[in-house]
């Protein structure tokens, strides 16, 4: 008998490609007979981390809208009719039973695809505010799992699941020594871990650029994922030190939440959700650049569970150093924040997925 087909499709950042791989991984785990395989952009984040987990990873020839130099969309009609071409050959070659889809440009296509050759599919939005293409091809979904349950009103009441959003299985799971030793700190020093995201954020750069000096005189050590386009910049800027390490991406982060006492990051929801596992305490700074402000509406719900600090984009240079300093003086908030994010925690949510995928499957009798 044929092995059953899952084609998982989403992309463009770390948000979107991890959370497919961590699906994969909990089908692997839960129908080891089962093919998958990956449809993403050859460009993006997508086509180094997939091959690297271990799948078959198919390009598709697509790009998103671009809303800051809007002249460039006049041939997006025919990117996309390109892209469609491309998700159908892929579709009608690989046969999925079922589709599943993370986020990113790159799912249009390929849910249209699933669409029109009467695939069923399964919807995983990631954040509290859900995106317009998730909201449209909901009405043609199984199921739509939710990251947040603030997201569980735009979607049809009887096809959303509240999963929460699926994170690598190592997340909160590294003892503070053996995480501190990967980056040769030690592991009874107040320790920062820095990042923007697998693009990196300037804000928070600049931010950390103005006080990463004052950090490390407090005998602070400091994490810092800078991302690639600024990297060389900073590290030309900012001498080496014992207790700093910058690097353009962090690959290890389990280690790297493991090291941490506080994050500063954006607001992304993968982001959140591994904090929340982590069980750590964070400042947040969302991007006011996101489409419909969801990492703000993100950003809220651990505020209001009192897992985290907010600091507005625009303020984010001027208060990261006394926000960071009262919180490193006080033990007993960073726990209570550390209880409450690991209150929001989900750690269950790739293999919920996983077992509503195997569902789909016993349905079309693949399995």
């Amino acid at each position: 008998m044929k092995s059953p087909r899952v084609l998982l499709t989403g992309g463009g950042t770390g948000g979107h490609v991890y959370p497919a791989v961590a699906i994969a991984d909990a089908l692997r785990q839960l129908c080891p007979e089962v093919e998958l395989a990956f449809a993403g952009t050859a460009e993006r984040l997508e086509a180094k981390v997939v091959p690297r987990a271990g799948y078959p990873f198919y390009p598709i020839p697509t790009r998103g809208l671009d809303r800051r130099r809007w002249w460039r969309n006049a041939a997006l009609p025919f990117v996309l009719g390109r892209a469609l071409r491309g998700a159908l050959r892929l579709v009608r070659r690989f046969r999925p039973c079922v589709v599943v889809a993370t986020g990113g440009y790159v799912a249009v296509p390929v849910l249209t695809a699933a669409v029109l050759c009467r695939i069923p599919y399964i919807l995983q939005e990631q954040n509290s505010y859900p995106g317009l293409a998730n909201r449209y091809f909901a009405r043609w979904a199984r199921w739509v799992c939710v990251g947040f349950e603030a997201a569980a009103p735009f979607f049809p009441r009887d096809r959303v699941r509240v999963t929460g959003n699926p994170v690598r299985a190592d997340i909160g799971t590294i003892p503070r020594t053996q995480a501190a030793g990967r980056w040769g700190f030690d592991p009874d020093r107040f320790t920062v871990l820095a990042m923007g995201g697998s693009l990196g954020a300037e804000t928070i750069n600049r931010a950390m650029q103005r006080w990463v000096y004052a950090y490390l005189e407090a005998g602070w050590q400091v994490l810092w994922q800078t991302g690639p386009a600024a990297y060389g910049q900073l590290q030309g800027q900012i001498g080496p030190h014992a207790r700093l390490y910058m690097s353009p991406f962090l690959e290890a982060m389990a280690e790297a939440y493991g090291a941490a006492d506080v994050v500063v990051c954006r607001a992304g929801a993968l982001t959140l959700s591994e904090l929340a596992c982590a069980g750590l305490p964070a400042v947040l700074v969302p991007s006011p650049h996101v489409v419909a402000d969801h990492q703000r509406r993100n950003a809220e719900v651990f505020l209001r569970a009192g897992a985290a600090v907010v600091l507005e984009d625009a303020k984010a240079e001027a208060g990261l150093g006394p926000v960071l300093r009262a919180l490193a003086e006080d033990t007993d908030t960073r726990q209570r924040m550390a209880t409450r994010a690991l209150e929001l925690a989900r750690p269950r949510a790739a293999e919920q997925i996983a077992e509503l995928v195997r569902e789909l499957l016993e349905e079309r009798n693949g399995v």
